[in-house]
């Protein structure tokens, strides 16, 4: 799988899409096996450094159990070692009345997040993430995805290529070069919203901004020319809208934050 973002039986659009107020935080998970310190429960918390490993090789599942509000069309997987490790996985859905339904299975290159957009709701019991070979996951998300209205280009700095680098640089007492370690890299990209209707962004928006004040979000800035460009990241304030001055709109900025898996 190339792209960090793709559509089932949907055509993705120009405008960002936005994957928060996940469902499945919280749930009740298993799975086939689990290393010791790799709980399966690691995939139902926002955490990135909980996650869930197989405790051997070959075919692993985790299954998560779905809320009552189950109904969904996304689905986003974050800190994982699934393109490292060569994994192909597999997504099922289980309801009683039609068993497992087979999803998407893709083929990851890279270890970092990706957003897979269904262009139906789905409505199911379970949710099964199935693995070839031994691996790591740990932020699994579904839910009903956020489609900005308006699409964004000047003046924004592309989310994968805003590398924020923590790194300690050695010189000897001449001052010459001997060398840098990093420490933590990541990526840092701001978002600039104008005249977001103000009805719009009460019944679609501000779910979200009330849901990052707490938790990380999946987010892809351009999806349709730019698929592989895709963070899972956080806000350090409060999203907060302004009046537009102009009519009944809305203006809304705010900062992503995000850790360079793979």
């Amino acid at each position: 799988m190339k792209m960090a973002i793709i559509g089932s039986s949907y055509t993705l659009p120009d405008a960002p899409i936005i994957l928060a107020n996940n469902l499945l935080i919280g749930q009740p998970a298993t799975a086939t096996s689990a290393a010791d310190g790799f709980p399966a429960s690691a995939v139902t918390n926002p955490l990135t450094y909980e996650r869930w490993a197989p405790a051997a090789g070959g075919s692993n599942a985790v299954t998560i159990d779905m809320p009552p509000s189950r109904a969904f069309n996304t689905v986003a997987i974050a800190a994982h070692t699934l393109g490292t490790n060569g994994v192909t996985f597999t997504i099922a859905g289980f309801t009683s009345l039609g068993g497992w339904v087979d999803l998407t299975t893709q083929t990851p290159t890279t270890d970092e997040p990706f957003v897979l957009c269904f262009g139906f709701i789905k409505i199911f019991t379970k949710l099964r993430i199935t693995i070839d070979k031994q691996a790591e996951i740990g932020v699994v998300y579904a839910g009903m995805r956020l489609n900005m209205p308006l699409s964004i280009y000047g003046g924004h700095t592309p989310d994968t290529l805003g590398r924020t680098v923590e790194y300690t640089t050695a010189e000897s007492v001449t001052g010459n070069f001997l060398g840098r370690t990093v420490e933590r890299p990541g990526y840092e990209a701001s978002y600039s919203f104008k005249y977001l209707g103000a009805v719009w962004y009460r019944q679609n928006f501000d779910r979200f901004a009330r849901d990052a004040i707490t938790n990380p979000f999946f987010v892809a800035w351009y999806p349709s020319k730019y698929p592989l460009e895709v963070v899972y990241g956080w806000t350090d304030r409060t999203i907060v809208p302004n009046n537009s001055g102009l009519k009944d709109y809305l203006d809304v900025n705010f900062t992503v934050k995000a850790v360079k898996h793979g």
